[in-house]
């Protein structure tokens, strides 16, 4: 019999709380017709103010208890933001970001439910998004036909968003459903956890984000080159050919102008025209900023005063370098490579791995087109990376969802 213990509650509501708090849901506020829901908006601001202090105070207990060691890999995210904040404070920015604040608490949240193998709280994690999946699809088939919900006269948030805000940014929350549920399912054969997957991509199909949809083609396409060409595969899993493939990819896209040629067939495949959208009159703003602060950007002072009502150029790299500088963009890519360098071991023994390994190439080949890390969902890119990083313990608590599957089975009979 399984039984669920009072401090186990205490964790899986808090893991639920962080999760609800420092999610992407739309401001009720705004929306016509909705502003009896606005009570929600302050819960989730309240929300997430309590879920930073439980959160610090039980990492803070569990540091001092010899509980938990946090993983280098974390250390190096926590560093990483700590730089931002006060590169940005140096500037006399005044700093209010939940999305910066989210960045911390689920970093540590989730490397601590790594460490301790925690897969009541990891549960918890993944059906709180897998219920927020839900009901952003049904907002999507309710609200498509009037190009979103309903907002007050403001054209920067009035179209293509849902329940869990803009439709481009959909896939920062998808991305992990379909990588957690995709492996639970490959582990304990529950056809349960392909529900989950079938909403997100119902969404997805129905939105026809452009980003989205080539993104989750490159998962597969990365996921069957693993499986079935070995040749393309040591390829692939050379670092030294991602980083040649990274800077190609930045020469074709920003210095041959190569975004108008990917345009024409987006254009063709979604009529969707990237080349005379906000993204090409962006990029060349965005690297004259660069230009006047190569070194360790801007912090976060630049986004408040972006220029077209947009708070980043759409490009995760470019992002990193106005916040960062070339300091910045090193240390984010060396994590990304630290990841993938030590999820090669992964792949080999465990082929679950395989659609992590593919996501976050994925990701990171769609981040040129998108700027990702400007929602407060992007926590949950960091936590697929340190369940890559950290495979063994996540192959531990996919093990646990295998035993428990065995436990109920028993009962049953």
């Amino acid at each position: 019999m399984i039984v669920c213990r009072p401090r186990i509650l205490l964790k899986k509501l808090l893991v639920c709380l962080c999760v609800i708090s420092f999610s992407s849901i739309v401001e009720f506020k705004l929306c016509r017709g909705m502003e009896r829901l606005a009570f929600i908006d302050y819960a989730i601001r309240g929300g997430s103010v309590l879920a930073t202090i439980g959160v610090l105070f039980f990492i803070i207990f569990s540091l001092l208890s010899k509980r938990y060691k946090i993983s280098p890999t974390c250390l190096l995210i926590i560093m990483m933001y700590g730089f931002f904040i006060l590169n940005s404070l140096f500037r006399g920015y005044s700093l209010a970001k939940r999305g910066t604040l989210a960045n911390f608490v689920m970093a540590l949240l989730f490397d601590y439910i790594l460490y301790r193998k925690d897969s009541d709280s990891f549960r918890a994690m993944l059906n709180t998004l897998n219920v927020l999946a839900f009901i952003n699809c049904i907002t999507i088939i309710i609200y498509y036909p009037q190009r979103g919900m309903p907002f007050y006269a403001n054209s920067y948030q009035s179209d293509w968003h849902y329940f869990l805000g803009y439709d481009n940014g959909h896939i920062i929350t998808l991305f992990p459903i379909i990588c957690f549920n995709s492996m639970i399912y490959m582990r304990t054969r529950q056809k349960i956890y392909l529900v989950p997957i079938i909403i997100s991509l119902i969404g997805v199909i129905i939105t026809t984000s452009a980003t989205t949809i080539l993104m989750l083609a490159m998962i597969l396409c990365i996921y069957y080159v693993h499986k079935y060409s070995p040749f393309i595969r040591k390829i692939i899993l050379n670092r030294w050919v991602i980083v040649f493939s990274l800077l190609l990819a930045f020469l074709f896209f920003f210095l041959m102008n190569g975004f108008t040629a990917v345009s024409d067939v987006l254009m063709r495949l979604f009529g969707k025209d990237i080349a005379t959208s906000g993204r090409a009159r962006l990029f060349p703003i965005a690297l004259s900023y660069i230009r006047k602060s190569w070194l360790i950007g801007y912090g976060y002072s630049v986004s408040d005063s972006w220029i077209g009502g947009y708070n980043s150029p759409h490009n995760v790299f470019f992002n990193f370098l106005l916040t960062g500088g070339i300091v910045g963009l090193i240390w984010y890519l060396s994590i990304i490579l630290m990841v993938l360098r030590e999820g090669r071991k992964s792949i080999y023994e465990h082929r679950e791995f395989r659609i992590l390994f593919s996501g976050i190439i994925a990701y990171v080949a769609a981040s040129f087109a998108e700027g990702y890390d400007t929602y407060v969902t992007f926590y949950l890119f960091w936590c697929v990376c340190l369940a890559l990083k950290n495979w063994k313990s996540m192959n531990v608590i996919l093990e646990q969802y295998n035993r428990r599957r065995m436990t109920l089975i028993r009962e049953r009979r």
